[in-house]
Formats: C-alpha cells, structure tokens, sequence
C-alpha cells in the first residue's frame, strides 16, 4: 500500500513539474476515452461481481460483460482513425473464434 501511494504521489509530481517548468500539458483529451472506459468497465466487474456471486463461471462472465461495455464506450465515444486498426484486429480475432454459422 505504502509503495502504490509514494508511486502516484512522485508521479504527481512530476506532472507538476512538466506543466510548471517546460510549461506543457502531459496529458492530451485522448487520455481521457480510455480512462472513462476503464472506470465503466471497472464499475460494471463490479456490480456484476456483487450482484451474480463468486463462482468462476459467473466471474467470467462478469468478466466478459465488462469487457464489452469498456469496448461499447469507446465505441460510443468515437474511434480515432489510429485505433481503428486495433479495433478491426478485434473483431476479426472475435470471427474467428465463433463457429462460422453464428459469424454470419
């Protein structure tokens, strides 16, 4: 506990330091997509944790429905053309994994 606290607290300051001393923002809003969804994705594993129980079969699926709704928000958030690569890898990688009837 004590290490993760001093790790953020260095690591505040140094953005101090960046936006006082070179006078740049080290943050660009492109930060800010992937921190909401994690924060949605991290809720939803959350609740779904507490709401479904503790077997890993619900945990997966816990798991899983977390994941979509971080990849929903990002979504729903709009895609930069740099993360559209990724984001076809993924759903190529999710056609290949289904059984060629349900891909259709």
């Amino acid at each position: 506990m004590v290490d993760a606290i001093v790790t953020a607290l260095i690591n505040s300051v140094r953005v101090v330091q960046a936006k006082i001393l070179v006078g740049i923002h080290p943050f660009g809003r492109s930060l800010l997509k992937p921190v909401a969804a994690t924060i949605v994705g991290a809720t939803v594993l959350g609740g779904s944790i507490r709401l479904f129980g503790t077997s890993t079969l619900l945990r997966l699926m816990s798991l899983a429905v977390a994941g979509i709704a971080y990849l929903a928000l990002l979504k729903w958030m709009g895609i930069d053309p740099e993360e559209q690569h990724v984001w076809r890898g993924i759903k190529r990688k999710a056609r290949t994994l289904l059984p060629s009837r349900m891909s259709r």
